[in-house]
């Protein structure tokens, strides 16, 4: 198969879709918090600040489309460092920290996202499981998702 399904078809489909409703909720927030700051803004001075509204949304929908495969290059790499060890924590740091690192891989998603598809189309390509006549390529279309 082409450059398309060993990159942006590589991930679970399962694992795809649950990061990518976080990251358009997470554009949605971005979005309204933006829109009601312009208001404000355009109140205080009488100036409209509509004018890069349709360049910032572009922008979120591309960071919302990417940020699964920055999800997998950050979970990848807290993997590699942690290991199997784990770590009891306080429940309120943890959920702020998720946040944090929530926005943060959102924002940045367009710069860490193509480290994600380089690496799923070297592993696919090693791997061989896209190509029409290997095995695991019927197993795959099969199942729908990573063997």
């Amino acid at each position: 198969m082409g450059i398309w399904q060993k990159t942006f078809g590589g991930l679970d489909k399962a694992y795809y879709f649950r990061h990518f409703i976080f990251g358009a909720v997470l554009a949605v927030i971005l979005i309204w918090a933006q829109s009601y700051s312009a208001e404000s803004m355009s109140a205080r001075s009488g100036k409209e600040f509509a004018g890069m509204d349709f360049f910032i949304y572009v922008f979120y929908a591309i960071c919302a489309l990417l940020y699964p495969y920055a999800r997998f290059v950050y979970e990848n790499i807290v993997n590699f460092i942690i290991g199997n060890n784990f770590f009891i924590v306080n429940a309120v740091f943890l959920l702020i920290w998720k946040l944090v690192v929530m926005v943060v891989l959102f924002v940045f998603s367009i710069i860490i996202a193509p480290v994600g598809l380089a690496y799923l189309y070297y592993y696919h390509t090693k791997n061989r499981t896209f190509d029409e006549n290997s095995s695991d390529y019927f197993e795959f279309i099969e199942k729908g998702d990573e063997k």
